[in-house]
């Protein structure tokens, strides 16, 4: 799965439709659930069932995806994930 896929399915999550989703499929509800419900289901089908690549994760600052393997950090200091956006700006809130 790609990041733009994984991205995709994490902004489904918090109830947000791509229009390309809307053409192909008739949702009757859509799940509507925080950034960190999302993300939580993002990591048990990363952790748990491999199906997402262990290598995205969310940036603790700006709240999207990023791949680990080509940007971002762990701050240590901070103790939250950040996307190379948010590696010198982040106020850690």
């Amino acid at each position: 799965m790609s990041i733009e896929d994984a991205q995709e399915l994490y902004e489904f999550l918090q109830g947000k439709q791509p229009e390309t989703l809307k053409k192909r499929f008739l949702f009757k509800a859509v799940p509507d659930l925080a950034q960190d419900q999302a993300f939580a289901v993002i990591y048990y089908l990363q952790e748990h069932l491999g199906l997402i690549p262990d290598i995205y994760e969310k940036c603790g600052c700006c709240g999207r995806l990023y791949d680990s393997g080509e940007e971002g950090m762990y701050s240590l200091e901070k103790e939250i994930y950040l996307c190379e956006d948010c590696m010198e700006s982040c106020d850690g809130e």
